[in-house]
């Protein structure tokens, strides 16, 4: 673990002078935390497992050296979860940073991605029906390459820039444990933040691949219960028309998958905070929860373009008084 933050932080300081520069997210860090989070060493990231634990501990070392600040009401950068698995009581922890707002400090944009994947055969029982597949493959480890390494790399490179051009509204970067078990670790910090005021959640997941050879941009799921898309969209619009045009992110075409209540920003969502997930793969993607999502398998240019794309949707929303409208919770279907 030492020495891959020492390689780290050392492609982050040969790259400093470019990204502040042009004021663009770090490729190469985007790139180094993937093909981290998705190698065979860390057994599937199943949540609660030693590999797991280290490497949140990896994640808050990264926040504290980055010069994020840990936020008062966490002690330190990680969260404590307890989960009921089965028989068992899972232990783990959310990671969060915190990056003041230099004018609005009292409002929050959180950018959040879960850190946890399916683990191995051996460690996750509820794989047994996917033994087919390890057999034939001669491969055991669910890596998780695009569930979710993507996103989580791209949390930690987000808040790399936004450490380096602060943001006049507070930001919470948020890495979830057990998303995969049920949203398990994302209900718990809602609480947690219950008095505090949470503009928006723009959650990240899925953005190693793209819907197709044509359609590479982004997808927003829930598009239609808030303003939050109009407002990254607006934000796009102001930063490169030319290349985004009106509405760049599109509405999730893929209503029948559910995607809005199965990642972490539902539940925020459903005590009406405008939360929803940045994604471009689709849910009928070949390599879903399978042993062939690893590193290899990522479109490393549409990875760390995508990436540069949310960070541009963000700039209004972190930068000017707009707030997004709440959802209304009662017309929220049922899952």
């Amino acid at each position: 673990m030492k020495s891959f933050i020492h390689t780290l932080f050392a492609g982050i300081l040969v790259l400093f002078t470019f990204c502040v520069n042009a004021q663009t997210t770090n490729d190469q860090l985007a790139i180094n935390w993937l093909q981290y989070l998705s190698d065979d060493s860390q057994k599937g990231r199943f949540t609660g497992s030693p590999e797991h634990l280290k490497l949140g501990d990896s994640i808050a070392h990264y926040f504290q050296q980055t010069g994020l600040k840990p936020y008062p009401l966490i002690n330190g950068y990680q969260q404590p979860i307890e989960i009921n698995y089965g028989k068992n009581k899972i232990l783990s922890n959310n990671i969060i940073g915190w990056i003041p707002g230099t004018s609005m400090p009292d409002e929050f944009i959180l950018i959040t991605a879960h850190y946890d994947h399916l683990g191995t055969a051996s460690t996750n029982p509820n794989l047994a029906f996917n033994q087919g597949q390890q057999v034939i493959l001669k491969d055991t480890i669910y890596n998780g390459a695009n569930d979710n390494a993507t996103g989580t790399a791209a949390v930690l490179t987000l808040a790399d820039y936004f450490v380096k051009h602060p943001p006049k509204k507070s930001l919470l970067f948020v890495c979830f444990t057990g998303e995969e078990l049920g949203l398990m670790g994302s209900w718990p910090l809602v609480y947690l933040l219950k008095d505090v005021s949470v503009q928006a959640v723009v959650n990240i997941e899925m953005i190693g691949r793209s819907i197709s050879k044509k359609i590479k941009a982004p997808v927003l799921t829930g598009y239609e219960y808030s303003d939050l898309g109009a407002i990254l969209n607006r934000s796009l619009e102001k930063q490169n028309p030319a290349l985004y045009g009106h509405k760049y992110i599109a509405p999730d075409p893929y209503y029948t998958h559910k995607l809005f209540y199965r990642s972490d920003n539902y539940s925020f969502a459903r005590v009406g905070i405008p939360a929803h997930t940045i994604l471009t793969t689709p849910p009928n993607d070949k390599y879903y929860h399978h042993v062939k999502d690893d590193f290899k398998s990522i479109d490393l240019p549409h990875f760390t373009q995508t990436i540069e794309t949310i960070k541009n949707s963000l700039l209004y929303l972190v930068n000017e008084a707009i707030v997004p409208k709440k959802i209304n919770t009662l017309l929220l279907p049922e899952k």
